[in-house]
């Protein structure tokens, strides 16, 4: 099957710390005790974990997160921290962690508790961090803190957010799935001095050569014009109110206490911790 996957050679040089394939890719069977969930999920191919590490980004960020994510070959670890409850804690090291990683045939998902991994992140931005080094950091640093678990699993929504990353990991595209000199969702780039071929009849020049981001334009609009459901996570249109599949509600939440925006489906404010589930049951 090709596993495990590595991407071309770092630009920056040699890897930071000790490269063990084979020590890596045991690691993904193990779990480092973080002391939360875990759940394994079968894959067919190496998946692009930057795009998987993006998505899950965003979903935290709109629970009002401080996000510091780290992407090693196989492996990713995601650290978030609320701004609510730094002051509340009396370890403010202390980082709701999740760890992605990638073994032959299935991916690993792991969440908890972890002290932040302050010394990766700042390597991260110069050097290529190896699966071994990122897994021994992390393991190093897990745990220990149950109670302020108990806290964050909440204001990150857990169980919503293990759905997600389920679905996002079951769609995600290949890791570098496309050679360098080839168009982003089209076809490759024609050798140097060829005319390239189009589809469509053949016109002026000036208009071959804009037709075709005009496409992707107009592809990229329709794509971008979709809203997924945080419940279920099926698109619907821009415009929709409610989830078709599942009737969740898509439309975001005003805090009452601070006036606050929050995405739809959120529990609590992520400007002030208001528990927003007591609107529903006003409501109800």
């Amino acid at each position: 099957m090709g596993y495990p996957y590595y991407p071309p050679p770092n630009p920056y040089g040699q890897p930071y710390g000790a490269q063990n394939p084979m020590m890596a890719m045991m690691a993904c069977n193990q779990p480092v005790g973080l002391g939360g969930q875990q759940q394994i999920i079968p894959v067919n191919y190496p998946i692009n974990l930057q795009y998987v590490v993006q998505q899950i980004q965003m979903f935290l960020m709109g629970q009002g997160f401080q996000v510091f994510p780290i992407v090693s070959q196989n492996m990713a670890v995601i650290q978030a921290q609320h701004t609510s409850l730094l002051g509340t804690l009396t370890d403010q090291n202390k980082a709701y962690t999740i760890r992605i990683c990638q073994g032959p045939g299935f991916v690993m998902i792991e969440t908890g508790i972890a002290n932040l991994l302050q010394d990766l992140l700042v390597a991260a931005g110069t050097f290529l961090i190896t699966d071994e080094l990122l897994h021994s950091k992390l393991a190093e640093l897990a745990g220990g803190a149950i109670d302020i678990y108990g806290i964050y699993k909440e204001y990150a929504q857990e169980q919503q957010l293990m759905n997600m990353i389920m679905m996002i990991i079951s769609s995600a595209p290949p890791a570098y799935q496309q050679p360098y000199g080839q168009l982003p969702y089209g076809q490759p780039y024609p050798p140097y001095g060829q005319p390239y071929q189009q589809s469509y009849p053949t016109q002026q020049p000036s208009t071959q050569v804009m037709r075709q981001p005009i496409t992707q334009n107009t592809q990229q609009q329709k794509q971008i014009n979709k809203i997924r459901c945080w419940n279920c996570g099926y698109e619907n249109d821009e415009d929709a109110r409610f989830c078709i599949n599942c009737g969740a509600s898509l439309l975001p939440i005003k805090c009452p206490k601070c006036n606050h925006i929050n995405p739809p489906g959120s529990k609590y404010c992520g400007n002030c911790g208001y528990n927003l589930q007591q609107l529903t049951q006003q409501k109800q």
